[in-house]
């Protein structure tokens, strides 16, 4: 609607998760001292909030896309607080051997809402234009900050320390830094998410762009990647106690160049089918690989640590989000999309190198008695 160029979805893509960077930091040195509902709740309304303003401005005339930038921006900034704040929540609310069947269960519902919202945003923008739908987008906000309103269990009140953020920031960072299993997760998500964050506009230019699909037909290819995530979601905790938390890491991570090099076969009719195949499965290794590698960062980390440690594997791991989105754009503008693409996939082979040059290549996942998960 606003006839966006490639450099401009890059950059779209980057303020998604450039907060990262900004407050990803101390974000963990507050939730580390909060009760982390409370900060979700205000998280999900002020995303609420900002999001209405896209139709409003529409309705009046005024819609730029520095408008959506700023927007997306800020909520980028509520995003940092309710993905850090819900990771250090779970700890507290189930027991060390259940996480990873808690992960399971929210990928799962999150992957079951990204598979049928694309199709759903596919449709309804068609029926009455995007801007239009982003208001329904706002109203999810409301209902997710009712239902952690109604969460029961009590969250007691984290000790109170003495104030000093940038000396408990530079501790949350040498703890990730100094454990070998967790510099190699933060490493190996830094380069993923460089990656993808390459991947996403390109899929779009892909799609939009070079094949002229409808938004329909783009949101229905998009749930492709929801489905994937959903059943990598429900496979997850049998994968992983029947091989183990390191080799499903370094399994997921191995697939994911090849299943990106495969969207260069993507064409018009029915070679569409490679595209929806290699993405559904893209997401269905990455499903896996979230919740191992969150599963065994919990069960590594202190609970008086626990905000802290999420957020510099955050600020590592999401932050690379906007520099690959950035990267995407400029590589769409200067190589096209089947280059970056092809540079994309190459350079997934990175993660698999972190991996393997961690204690994880022999199996062991818990340093302090050599043991397998």
């Amino acid at each position: 609607m606003l006839a966006a160029t490639p450099l401009q979805l890059g950059l779209l893509s980057a303020a998604q998760t450039a907060a990262f960077l900004i407050v990803g930091l101390p974000a963990g040195v507050w939730l580390d001292r909060m009760r982390c509902r409370s900060v979700l709740i205000v998280a999900d309304i002020v995303r609420a909030v900002l999001l209405a303003t896209i139709p409003v401005a529409w309705w009046l005339g005024y819609l730029s896309f520095n408008q959506v930038l700023a927007v997306v921006f800020f909520s980028g900034i509520a995003h940092v607080f309710f993905d850090v704040g819900y990771q250090t929540y779970l700890p507290r609310l189930v027991d060390r051997e259940q996480l990873v069947v808690a992960n399971a269960r929210l990928e799962s519902s999150r992957s079951a809402a990204a598979a049928a919202g694309p199709a759903v945003a596919g449709a309804l923008i068609q029926a009455m234009q995007a801007a239009n739908v982003i208001l329904i987008n706002a109203v999810t906000y409301i209902f997710s900050a009712v239902m952690i309103r109604r969460i029961t269990s009590t969250e007691a009140l984290p000790p109170a320390r003495p104030r000093n953020i940038r000396a408990e920031i530079r501790e949350g960072l040498r703890f990730v830094v100094r454990h070998p299993i967790l510099r190699a997760l933060g490493g190996a998500a830094a380069t993923y998410n460089f990656c993808y964050g390459m991947l996403l506009p390109t899929v779009i230019v892909l799609l939009v762009t070079d094949l002229g699909l409808t938004e329909g037909m783009v949101g229905l290819l998009f749930t492709c990647a929801g489905i994937g995530g959903f059943g990598g979601a429900l496979i997850a905790r049998r994968v992983i106690e029947r091989v183990g938390l390191a080799k499903a890491l370094i399994a997921t991570e191995i697939v994911a160049g090849p299943l990106v090099l495969a969207l260069m076969l993507t064409a018009p009719g029915w070679s569409l089918i490679v595209f929806a195949v290699s993405y559904l499965l893209l997401h269905l290794a990455l499903s896996i690989f979230n919740v191992a590698s969150v599963s065994l960062r919990q069960s590594l980390c202190p609970h008086e640590f626990m905000g802290r440690v999420t957020a510099s594997m955050r600020f590592v791991a999401s932050g690379a989000l906007p520099l690959g989105g950035v990267a995407g754009g400029v590589a769409l503008e200067l190589i096209g999309t089947d280059g970056t693409l092809l540079l994309t996939g190459c350079g997934l082979l990175g993660t698999v190198a972190w991996l393997l040059a961690s204690p994880l290549r022999n199996g062991t996942t818990d340093l302090a008695t050599g043991g397998n998960s």
